[in-house]
């Protein structure tokens, strides 16, 4: 899918200070299971091409999906969506697929998880 740069800078001026929710896939091909994390170090470093730059710790199970398939969606939370930040990041123990309980998980193109209510989903490669 190709971004043109005039809609990636005006994607990225609704983007100062957010914060986003990383989401992936792992596993085989036939069993393959969403990973997610709470993430504010994503920023924009091209629009030519649309490039994001994100930073994901290699020793989660959402870093070992990016590093296996190289692919993810970065979801810009709105405001309503901060219960869902605090359990990507962690917060009462939810873990892997748990995470996905709440909030309206959706399956885009490529089979990633975007969420329905964020202010933009960022697929990414």
């Amino acid at each position: 899918m190709s971004v043109d740069p005039a809609s990636f800078r005006s994607a990225m001026a609704r983007f100062p200070g957010a914060v986003t929710v990383i989401t992936a896939l792992s596993g085989p091909e036939a069993g393959r299971e969403r990973r997610g994390i709470t993430a504010t170090a994503v920023c924009s470093v091209s629009a030519e091409p649309p490039s994001l730059l994100v930073c994901v710790n290699r020793a989660t199970g959402t870093g070992a999906a990016i590093r296996d398939t190289g692919r993810f969606n970065v979801n810009l939370l709105a405001k309503p969506d901060g219960l869902l930040a605090l359990q990507f990041a962690g917060q009462g123990g939810v873990t892997g697929e748990e995470k996905f309980a709440e909030g309206d998980w959706q399956e885009d193109s490529r089979g990633l998880p975007p969420l329905a209510s964020a202010l933009l989903c960022f697929s990414c490669e």
